[in-house]
């Protein structure tokens, strides 16, 4: 019946019927949010744009076009230290914003340069046919991650994974994304790289087989 934040944030206890209404407010505040995008002028001066001069000088198709949002919504503790009533309370804020540029449905998309948050042990003595990643590679261990937490959106994380967006070494420019790893044995007891997520996207890995 209650909800403890995350203990880097905020330590405070908050009820149930609290956090029933930050959900209620959330859920108006991305509605409006998406109402405001779809009646946006400016969004609409893009397609347009789109439409005008980049797909009739390319003499393409015409397809459905879309844009893509990114809505985030940040709960933080009530800035006093309790409100009037004597009960903590969650503050509700919701922020998009687009790239503002269109995109073709049936396009297919452009591929991205993504990096893995070690460091190549290019002197290793050992590697052979039989190496695996584990042993050519030096984790960094201080590297901050979400295993210890995973479905904990925090804001802080903006702020703990900027060690890892560095152009100077784990994410050069032309780099979009940063997968986090971490060391663990396998039942053979070999140790293995186990890739976690990116530093703001999930990760999946499609088979040969087609299974996921």
């Amino acid at each position: 019946s209650l909800f403890k934040a995350t203990k880097h944030d905020w330590n405070a206890k908050v009820d149930l019927g609290e956090v029933k209404r930050a959900m209620k407010i959330s859920k108006a505040t991305l509605e409006r949010l998406l109402q405001e995008a779809e009646n946006s002028t400016a969004l609409r001066a893009f397609v347009d744009d789109y439409i005008n001069n980049q797909r009739r000088k390319l003499g393409q198709d015409e397809d459905t076009l879309v844009l893509l949002l990114r809505l985030t919504v940040l709960w933080s503790p009530y800035q006093e230290e309790c409100s009037s009533n004597g009960r903590n309370q969650i503050v509700v804020r919701g922020h998009a914003c687009s790239s503002c540029r269109p995109i073709e449905i049936h396009a297919s998309p452009d591929p991205i340069v993504v990096s893995v948050a070690v460091h190549s042990d290019a002197d290793n003595k050992n590697n052979d046919s039989s190496s695996t990643a584990s042993d050519v590679v030096t984790v960094d261990e201080s590297l901050p991650t979400r295993y210890g937490d995973p479905q904990s959106k925090v804001a802080s994380w903006c702020r703990l994974r900027k060690t890892m967006e560095n152009p100077n070494t784990y994410k050069p420019p032309g780099t979009s994304e940063v997968l986090m790893v971490r060391r663990r044995l396998c039942k053979d007891g070999k140790p293995r790289l186990e890739v976690l997520e990116g530093l703001s996207s999930n990760f999946f890995v499609i088979d040969k087989n087609g299974s996921l």
